[in-house]
């Protein structure tokens, strides 16, 4: 029960204040814990889609609303589709990432990028969410699967 007497008050009250942060100049989005997805996964190729599946497996392992994004887009276009649909998390893998294990990871709350583990990353949605209820995507996690509206 929300304390204003319905639930589509607070949803609205969500959207009003993703609004009011982009008129503030910065990017507009949910709480991590309330984000349908909160990490998207893209690989730089198709070469490296067996390796997102190994990393989606962990993610959803850990309780961590991801998918991927297995469209054959450039990569660009991939990362842009990915701030416009509001993703706090969106992992670049390629060769480079492959081999060291460490992934360059687009915060979209920051509007930067930043080098790290996936422990890492782990560790910080895990702090971020802790307390929060928690639900599965559902569905497919592949984007190529999924109807597009635009």
């Amino acid at each position: 029960l929300s304390p204003s007497g319905a639930i589509e008050r607070v949803m609205y009250a969500l959207l009003e204040k993703a609004y009011l942060k982009q008129k503030q100049g910065k990017p507009a989005g949910f709480p991590l814990w309330l984000a349908p997805v909160q990490v998207r996964l893209c690989p730089v190729s198709q070469k490296y889609l067996s390796f997102s599946k190994k990393i989606l497996k962990i993610l959803e392992k850990e309780k961590i609303r991801v998918e991927v994004d297995d469209r054959d887009f450039t990569l660009a276009k991939k990362i842009r589709e990915s701030e416009l649909d509001w993703i706090p998390y969106t992992l670049t893998l390629g060769e480079k990432e492959k081999k060291e294990n460490v992934f360059a990871v687009r915060i979209r709350e920051k509007r930067k990028v930043e080098k790290m583990k996936l422990e890492k990353l782990i560790e910080k949605i895990k702090k971020e969410t802790k307390d929060f209820p928690w639900r599965s995507l559902g569905g497919s996690p592949f984007l190529s699967t999924k109807v597009r509206f635009r």
